[in-house]
C-alpha cells in the first residue's frame, strides 16, 4: 500500500460468526470495525509474513488479523469483510477516482443468514399475535404463525 492509499483508506469492516468463551453461549456474532490504522497494520502483517509487498488483501491476511485482535472469539467459524483500501489512480482519460474496495465472501452457505439471527438475538419463532420469541410456531389455516398460548387463548 502506497503512503497515499493509507492516509485515505477509510478502513472496513468484518463480520464474524463463531464461538466465545463462555460455555454453553452457542454461535455468536459480531462486527469488527476498521480504522486506517488497521489497514496500516494490515499491510505491516503482510510485509512481516510474506517478506513482500503486496497490493491484494488475501482471505489469509483477513484471518491472521483476526486471529491477533478477535479476543472474543474461542474460534472463528467464517467472516465476510469489506476494506476500503484507499484510491485508485485516476482514470487516464476522464480523471474520475475510484476507490478500491476489497469484499470477502463467508465461505460457508448459510453463515450470512447465522450472522443476522446472531445479531438480532432471537432464538425461535415470533408469535404474529403477541409478539413473543417463542422456540415453536403453530400454523393456522388463515397463515398466522401463533404460540401454544395464543393457540389455547382461541387466537385464530
Amino acid at each position: 500500500m502506497t503512503q497515499t492509499q493509507t492516509e485515505h483508506s477509510t478502513g472496513g469492516r468484518i463480520d464474524v460468526i463463531g464461538h466465545i468463551w463462555q460455555p454453553g453461549a452457542g454461535v455468536c456474532a459480531m462486527t469488527y470495525r476498521l480504522g486506517v490504522e488497521d489497514v496500516a497494520g494490515l499491510r505491516s502483517c503482510i510485509q512481516a509474513s510474506c517478506g513482500a509487498d503486496r497490493d491484494n488483501l488475501l482471505r489469509i491476511d483477513m484471518q491472521r488479523w483476526l486471529d491477533c485482535n478477535a479476543g472474543d472469539f474461542q474460534d472463528i467459524l467464517d467472516f465476510h469483510a469489506i476494506i476500503d483500501d484507499g484510491p485508485l489512480p485516476p482514470c487516464e482519460t476522464c480523471g474520475h477516482h475510484q476507490r478500491k474496495i476489497l469484499t470477502l465472501d463467508w465461505v460457508k452457505e448459510g453463515s450470512g443468514d447465522t450472522f443476522n439471527e446472531a445479531m438480532s438475538g432471537t432464538e425461535g419463532d415470533i408469535c404474529d399475535d403477541c409478539g413473543a420469541v417463542v422456540p415453536t410456531i403453530i400454523g393456522c389455516p388463515d397463515g398466522a404463525e401463533i404460540c401454544q398460548r395464543c393457540f389455547d387463548a382461541g387466537a385464530h
